[in-house]
């Protein structure tokens, strides 16, 4: 049987790339769109290249919590089971642009909102599902401290520290997980230059190494939910990716785990 995918962010970048791969394979894309009209335009092309396949939209925005609780509802409403969930879902606000909470936008769409989403749609994945979680190059830059999420001092978080709970989350997952049989994985895409970007010489040089295609980003998103390996954080054409130094100690990245947990236990995407 074909497998059920739920997936944020493909309506456009590698996302979009991974949609287009995922087609041939899926019975079914459950997708979070937040504008309506890309929404509509890839469920047509995706339908029409492939007819069997179901493309369900349903509304969601990350940088609303109660959006977000409906868009979770939903899906456990219409499927009892799904079998790949991928938050790749992401952006870059300024340090002062914040939620109608006072939340830091960037720690709102880039690590609570898709790290709740994972422990929300826990119940209606079965062993041997698979979660990816997209990291970004930005957490290797600036300071992430546990103590200090725990705190609140991060209610202003910038990009870079939000990326990086997101992957200490999601490595904390991965191992908390294994023992049910599920299979989390972490991507990190590189640098992504959009083809209609013409690289400069340099871009052309690190091709392969820093920077990559929306096309080679998105089929290896798409390679990973189907065949998740074993590596916990993987990126571009399969290879394991490195954590940076920040990351790797797993009794931070449990309090990170711990910290979402306990507000997901409370109340639903709550600061």
């Amino acid at each position: 049987m074909k497998p059920k995918i739920v997936m944020t962010g493909a309506t456009h970048g590698f996302g979009f790339e991974a949609a287009l791969c995922l087609a041939a394979s899926a019975g079914t894309l459950i997708l979070m769109v937040r504008t309506p009209e890309r929404g509509y335009s890839l469920a047509n092309r995706l339908t029409g290249e492939h007819p069997d396949l179901k493309v369900d939209l349903i509304p969601g925005d990350l940088s609303n919590p109660g959006s977000v609780h409906t868009f979770v509802e939903t899906v456990k409403e219409r499927y009892p089971r799904v079998d790949a969930l991928v938050n790749n879902a992401g952006a870059v606000f300024s340090s002062n642009q914040a939620d109608a909470e006072g939340l830091s936008l960037n720690r709102r769409v880039n690590f609570l909102a898709p790290a709740q989403i994972c422990l929300r749609l826990r119940p209606v994945l079965p062993p041997g599902a698979v979660v990816v979680n997209t990291g970004s190059i930005g957490e290797y830059k600036g300071e992430f401290a546990a103590d200090a999420l725990e705190a609140g001092s991060l209610n202003h978080a910038d990009y870079p520290q939000a990326k990086r709970a997101f992957l200490m989350f999601t490595l904390a997952m991965s191992r908390r997980w294994a023992a049910d049989g599920i299979r989390v994985r972490a991507f990190h895409p590189k640098m992504v230059v959009p083809a209609n970007r013409a690289p400069s010489w340099v871009l052309k040089l690190l091709r392969g190494t820093a920077f990559q295609s929306t096309q080679a980003a998105g089929a290896s998103l798409a390679a990973i939910i189907m065949d998740p390996g074993t590596a916990p954080y993987q990126t571009v054409g399969r290879k394991s990716a490195i954590p940076s130094r920040g990351a790797r100690v797993e009794a931070d990245q449990d309090r990170v785990f711990a910290y979402v947990e306990s507000l997901t236990a409370s109340k639903f995407l709550s600061t």
